[in-house]
């Protein structure tokens, strides 16, 4: 789809493995500094998860630079960075979950 005005010129493409509704495909191969959180702990996840993705991509878009690092990057520095970046109001859930316990390398 394009999306044009006088000036700018916006393209909407797909990254692959897209899916509709809730038919989701057993795995996912999303990029890790755009992966949700419910990939990257292997839990059940539906189509918001390219919401996740989509909002760190316009991140980079807006601030010019990716919310996580993109370099080098493993499962448990993303979670690091995840948990780095979650305001104070939701670490109870964070530790309700044993996030912290959790084996992520």
């Amino acid at each position: 789809m394009d999306v044009e005005s006088s000036a700018r010129s916006i393209q909407i493409v797909d990254f692959g493995q897209s899916f509709l509704g809730n038919e989701c495909p057993g795995i996912l191969n999303t990029r890790l500094p755009v992966r949700a959180a419910e990939i990257v702990f292997g839990d059940n996840f539906d189509y918001r998860v390219h919401l996740w993705s989509m909002a760190c991509l316009v991140f980079e878009l807006i601030i010019g630079q990716p919310l996580f690092d993109s370099i080098m990057t493993t499962r448990a520095i993303l979670v690091r960075q995840m948990l780095e970046t979650v305001d104070d109001d939701l670490q109870p859930v964070e530790k309700r979950l044993g996030c912290h316990q959790r084996n992520i390398t």
